[in-house]
């Protein structure tokens, strides 16, 4: 059966966009990260420009947090159910190295800290900090995605929308990636490993702090959206983020913009598919997906954000010549959140 695979169709949603076991905590809400007490109202609709802007030399720190939750469901003569959960905490530095006649951004990043925990239904669990390390062989192992950002240097080209250029100087992630692995990678093999790091790992993280906008000028109730296609298991999907300019106001010494988004889809494909004398039907795929985003309008940045985005696709599947029908349920829950620390 072709593998069920939810992954992208958050990217564009969120890019605009563990704790002890003994203290479950799921990250901040836009609401508690963001002062909204004491706010002052901008009268004056002026026609706001979100674009980054940023001068050279300029340094910005955030802490990104990223909580998914993948669980499977499978109904059979009884249910079984089972979950992956993971919280990951990065401290990042953005520094402006150059800004182009065009306004394009040449940006260096640092990833100063992670903290991670991951647990699932069979009771296991991973905890990771970065200032202090795990130094067992195997925990090393587990923890590798976690510790190959920690203490890493990277760089990227931004457009004024936001747009990722290019990502480049990640060839100490890769170092570190692959430093343990029995065999040196080829060319090719460097270059795939590359390419996978590149878009999977960094381009998710630098999206969530510089998230694409529009380059119109907006005032309250102005509205944009972000088409784009995307694969879901067997169905093609159009995605549509749109997103409004629900408030303007003054928060302490900062102008902010208060943006709403929304995420829904259209899919297309054949529901129908059978393999190895089992015949699949794919109902089409569920979605829900929100964020909230403040830009600052001095700093010319996103000041903070949250968004929540979740999925689910059902299958069900019938061995010929037998009656009976079986269920399986795949969803993903993802919460996102970006704070500037200065």
């Amino acid at each position: 059966m072709k593998k069920l695979i939810i992954y992208g169709i958050i990217v564009s949603l969120i890019a605009f966009g563990c704790k002890k076991e003994t203290e479950k905590k799921e990250p901040e809400t836009i609401d508690s990260i963001v002062d909204t007490t004491n706010l002052k109202p901008i009268k004056v609709q002026e026609n706001l420009s979100l674009l980054y802007d940023i001068n050279k030399n300029t340094n910005l720190k955030y802490k990104l947090t990223t909580y998914q939750k993948s669980t499977q469901t499978i109904q059979l003569d009884s249910l079984i159910s089972g979950y992956l959960e993971q919280d990951v905490e990065y401290f990042i530095n953005a520094t402006v190295k150059e800004k182009e006649s065009n306004g394009n951004l040449n940006i260096d990043f640092y990833c100063e800290k992670v903290i991670a925990n991951v647990k699932s239904s069979t009771g296991e669990s991973l905890s990771y900090n970065s200032d202090d390390p795990p130094t067992d062989s195997l925990k090393k192992l587990q923890t590798k995605t976690f510790d190959v950002m920690a203490k890493s240097n990277f760089s990227a080209r931004i457009s004024p929308t936001g747009e990722v250029l290019d990502i480049y100087r990640i060839d100490s992630i890769i170092d570190k990636l692959i430093a343990d692995a029995p065999r040196k990678p080829s060319t090719e093999e460097r270059f795939q490993i590359t390419n996978d790091v590149s878009q999977g790992l960094l381009r998710p993280l630098i999206q969530q702090i510089f998230k694409i906008v529009t380059d119109k000028k907006l005032n309250v109730d102005s509205t944009w959206t972000q088409t784009y296609p995307t694969q879901l298991s067997v169905f093609e999907i159009e995605n549509t983020a749109t997103y409004r300019v629900t408030r303007i106001f003054e928060s302490g010494k900062n102008r902010l913009v208060e943006v709403v988004g929304s995420l829904s889809i259209v899919s297309k494909g054949k529901q129908d598919y059978s393999e190895n004398n089992i015949n699949y039907k794919f109902h089409k795929p569920k979605v829900t997906g929100l964020s909230k985003t403040y830009f600052d309008i001095d700093k010319k940045c996103v000041r903070s954000s949250s968004a929540d985005v979740t999925f689910e696709v059902t299958v069900d599947m019938q061995q010929k010549g037998n009656p009976k029908i079986y269920k399986r349920i795949e969803k993903i829950q993802t919460k996102n959140s970006v704070l500037l620390l200065n």
